[in-house]
């Protein structure tokens, strides 16, 4: 029998998570591309005055691409990202 596979989930990690990690566990897995999650409360990060953010890493959680309607208007159309590890044959 043939079997279709479906994407993983995307899993939410943090930077202590992945620190946590081996390269073992890591390879093949998908997280390696993935920014770890900021844990917080609210809309917003405080820093402090003078204070400097080290490792950023900025994700994308939604993705959207030019296209024209029929009637030759441009709009943007969200769509999903395609990598290996979203794509099927």
């Amino acid at each position: 029998a043939v079997g279709v596979l479906a994407p993983q989930p995307a899993r939410a990690i943090t930077a202590e998570q992945f620190s946590q990690l081996t390269y073992a566990q890591v390879k093949g897995s998908g997280l390696a591309n993935r920014c770890p999650t900021v844990e917080s409360n609210g809309t917003s990060i405080p820093v402090k005055p003078g204070a400097r953010m080290t490792n950023m890493c900025f994700e994308p959680k939604s993705f959207a691409v030019e296209a024209e309607t029929d009637g030759g208007k441009k709009e943007f159309v969200t769509t999903k990202l395609m990598t290996r590890q979203t794509y099927t044959l």
